[in-house]
């Protein structure tokens, strides 16, 4: 056999946090793997990990991150029920109630309001509650006569 086709041997004596079912990790793997992340520097942090806030009592069909009050909170369609978490503490407020209570749904922010699309209809958030609002669907048309 040559110099050039003789196998490369790689061994992993030190780390082996990640992957520890691999065929070549060594005996002194790791029994979890610590979630983390890589910094700019190259090196490993680990993430905090998770906790539960509260428990809602039904699915999450919709979540997002929103600045409320100068406050970040988290707004939750469950149900039929919009509501806010805060995340430090998992204190809930309801916010207001929808027509529909099955689907997926999604928030999203525009000029400072909160609007909320549940798959057939489109809700915004003002003094206090959800109102249905009509959306804008723009007209398009091929050969138009002026009339």
């Amino acid at each position: 056999m040559s110099e050039k086709t003789k196998k490369l041997s790689i061994s992993f004596d030190g780390f082996g946090g990640i992957d520890h079912n691999a065929p070549h990790a060594p005996k002194k793997a790791a029994d979890d793997i610590v979630n983390f992340r890589i910094t700019k520097d190259g090196s490993l942090k680990k993430r905090p990990g998770y906790r539960l806030l509260t428990d809602l009592g039904s699915d999450i069909r919709a979540i997002s991150s929103l600045h409320i009050q100068n406050k970040i909170r988290l707004v939750v369609l469950c149900g039929n029920r919009v509501l806010t978490i805060d995340p430090e503490s998992g204190k809930c407020e309801t916010l207001g109630f929808i027509n529909s209570s099955v689907g997926s749904a999604a928030f999203f922010c525009y000029r400072g309001t909160i609007f909320l699309i549940d798959g057939s209809d489109i809700f915004k958030y003002a003094d206090g509650e959800f109102s249905n609002v009509m959306g804008y669907v723009p007209l398009l048309g091929e050969n138009w006569g002026p009339n």
